[in-house]
Formats: C-alpha cells, structure tokens, sequence
C-alpha cells in the first residue's frame, strides 16, 4: 500500500511540474486601436473607453475619422487561450457614411508578455471572415512578435475588392513559427479602405498551437512507465500468491 501511495504521489508531481512549466503569461494587458487619417484611438483592458468590465475583453463604440459607425471587441485570455495556446479574436462592425472622398480605417488587436512554450517551434493558426460592401477593399494582417522582432508575419495580406452591393469573404491557414526565446506578442489587424460609403462586417482569430514540450513529455513518459512496473510487479505478486493458496 505504501509503494502505491508512493507512485501517485509521484504522478501528482509530474502533472504538477507539468502545469508549471506551461504558465500563462507575464503581466499584460490586450490593447484596441482604430485608425483613420489623423484619427486614432487605443484602448486598453479596463481603461478609458472599455466599454466591457471583463478581463480580457475590451469593447469599444464610437466614431473614428470619417468612419461614423465603429463597434469592435477584442478577446484575449482569459476569456479565450489557455496555458496552451495564446489567441486573439477581434469583431468589428464599422461603416462609412459619406459618399464622397476616400478614406481607410485600420482595427487591430494586440497582446503581449505570453510566455507558454518559450524555446519552442509552433504554428500560428488564423482564420477571418466578413463582407464587405462593392467597390471597397479589405485586407488583414496577422504577426507574432518575440520582443521587438517579427518572428512569423505578416501573414498575408489577405485582400480583394467585393461586390456587386455587397459580398462574403473569408481566408485561413496555419503557418510555422521557430522557438520563441522571450515573453512574445501577437497582433491581429483588419484595414478598410473605402471609396466613399463603406459597410463591413468581420471576424478575426488568431491561435499560437504549441508544439509539446520534450522535457513534459520525457517526464510524462517516465512517470508512465513507472507506473506500469508496479502494475506488473503487483500482477506477478498476485499471481505467486494465488499459486501458493
């Protein structure tokens, strides 16, 4: 009984250790910017203009530029990601509603200071979809940045101009990023450039997918193969004393 008491134990510490070496993340908040022209503005988390009080989620309503009409959310962890993966989501409804003149509009979405699977190869996994109204364009780039360096980016740009009054779009893929060597960012953006009205509607995501960590999974192995021993000597011990009855 004792033996067996040992070897859970055991388990517990390597599931244990495991849990600490995918921690989340240092300290850091996700950040919302609109652009148009002179026209920007940035909102953190839980700061000035963050209409939502969720840690993680930030919502921001009003007019930007000549853009008039702009709801955009951001999502980061915790509310999506986990300790395995880091993700940003970002929603945006924005539309123009002067006919003349042309103009752009950029969303973006940034977090930094995610630290899961430092010193490892990954891949980054994106997927967007929207419409957009005729004769205006779209395009949407996605980075991982590790420090001040672009480790994998820009993915894209994804673009096209849609139509007749107004289409469906949508792109996705995974690409492979090296080993990240310090707390990272990843930044996900959506560009509209309109000439005059402008309508769009979308949805941006974005996944870091970790490759396993050796040392979790070495230890991970041992602890089964431990574990596996012990079955097999209680098993002979069984089957001995069994003989002997």
């Amino acid at each position: 009984m004792g033996m067996f008491r040992t070897t859970h134990l055991a388990i517990w510490v390597i599931l244990a250790g495991m849990l600490v070496a995918s921690a989340n993340r240092v300290d850091a908040s996700p950040i919302l910017t609109l652009t148009s022209g002179a026209s920007t503005v940035s909102v953190t988390d839980n700061g000035a203009g963050d209409l939502d009080p969720t840690v993680g989620a930030i919502t921001f309503l009003g007019s930007v530029g000549s853009f008039n009409v702009n709801t955009a959310t951001g999502y980061s962890y915790p509310v999506i990601g986990s300790t395995d993966t880091a993700s940003l989501d970002l929603n945006s409804i924005d539309a123009r509603n002067t006919a003349t003149g042309t103009a752009s509009l950029t969303v973006s979405l940034t977090d930094s200071g995610f630290t899961q699977g430092l010193g490892l190869p990954g891949y980054l996994e994106w997927a967007w979809a929207g419409t957009i109204t005729q004769g205006d364009t779209v395009s949407g780039l996605a980075y991982i940045n590790d420090g001040s360096t672009i480790t994998t980016g820009p993915l894209g740009p994804f673009a096209g101009a849609f139509g007749p009054l107004s289409s469906t779009f949508g792109s996705s893929g995974t690409a492979l990023h090296p080993a990240l060597v310090s707390p990272y960012s990843m930044t996900i953006s959506t560009t509209i450039s309109a000439n005059g009205l402008a309508s769009y509607s979308g949805n941006f995501s974005l996944d870091n997918t970790l490759v396993p960590e050796p040392a979790s999974l070495f230890l991970l192995g041992t602890g089964l193969i431990g574990v596996g021993a012990f079955a097999r000597r209680r098993f002979r011990r069984a089957k001995t004393q069994n003989a002997s009855t």
